[in-house]
Formats: structure tokens, sequence, C-alpha cells
């Protein structure tokens, strides 16, 4: 035990005269807190930074899809466009042609007024989605009414040529039988 005794005070001297005593400078400790409230300010402006531009992305991306949206709906403008031109373009030639009976013009003038009908009231749709609700809806609303609007142009669309195409036949028809009467 006598000798554990000796041996401690021994062990402390020969420990603390090897250890160093620290220096403390109050102007660098000043500096680096100076330094270390930079940064946090840096990190708190960088982190304001981040959310602005998550906020643009956002505001870009609804932009974005809403000229996406309104060049679509300048598509269905340019299929209604189509419709009407064709369907009076048809309209005017077979009425001229004189094949027609005047019953037969007003059942194929009835046939295009209820094509136009229909179409108006998608053009309808698509100008309440201009003036009220483009930014009101959700992306996936949005895009699907459009696309229905689309897909009814589409069959508008068919619908005028398969009408345009039925009337053209008959009126054919009944021409090549009157030019093989009169031989």
């Amino acid at each position: 035990m006598n000798r554990t005794l000796l041996f401690l005070p021994t062990f402390l001297v020969f420990v603390t005269s090897y250890a160093q005593i620290p220096v403390t400078d109050v102007g660098t400790n000043a500096s680096l807190l100076q330094t270390i409230a930079q940064g946090a300010e840096q990190v708190r402006q960088g982190l304001q930074t981040v959310e602005l531009l998550r906020d643009a992305k956002e505001t870009i991306t609804t932009v974005s899809n809403a000229v996406r949206d309104i060049n679509d709906i300048k598509e269905i403008y340019r299929m209604q466009k189509y419709l009407i031109e064709s369907s009076t373009d048809n309209m005017k030639k077979l009425s001229s042609s004189g094949m027609l009976t005047p019953r037969e013009t007003t059942t194929m003038y009835n046939s295009y007024n209820n094509l136009f009908d229909g179409a108006i009231k998608s053009l309808e749709g698509a100008d309440k989605l201009l003036t009220n609700n483009l930014f009101e809806m959700k992306d996936a609303e949005r895009m699907e009414f459009i696309r229905e609007l689309k897909n009814d142009m589409k069959v508008r669309i068919a619908a005028n040529n398969a009408l345009a195409k039925e009337y053209w036949m008959f009126a054919e028809s009944r021409s090549l039988n009157r030019l093989f009467k009169k031989q």
C-alpha cells in the first residue's frame, strides 16, 4: 500500500509536468465568434434563397402547364375553324350542285346544324376554362377536360367528313343516274 501511495503522487507530478496551460487570446476568440455569426447568417440567407427558388419553380411549372393548356385550346379552336370552313364549303357546293332536292338540302342543313350545336357547346366549355378556371383547376382535371374537348372535336370533324362523303356520294349517284338516263 505504501508503494501505491508513493506511486500516485509521482505519477501526478509526471503527468502535470507535460500538460500545457491553455492560452486564450481574446482577439482570436472574438474573430472566431464573428466568423461563426457570419456563417450562420449566410446559412439563413441560403435557406431563404432555396425557399424563393422553390416558390419560383412552382410558379414556373404552373405557368408552363397553363401555356401548354392554352396551346391545346388553340388547337381546339383551329379544329373548330376547320370544321366550320369545311362544313360551309361542303354545304355550298352540295346546294349549288343541283343534285339534292329541297327536302334533302334541308335535311343536310339540319345535320350540319346539329354538328355545329355540339361544337359550340365544346367551345363554350373551353371559354369557361380560359376565363375562370385555368389556374384554379388541378393539372389532372384540366388536362382531362382539354383531352375530352379535343376528342369531341375530332369526333365532330370525323362526323363532318362522313356526312360530306355521304351527301357527295348521294349527289354523284344521282348525277350518274341522270347522265345514264339521258343516253
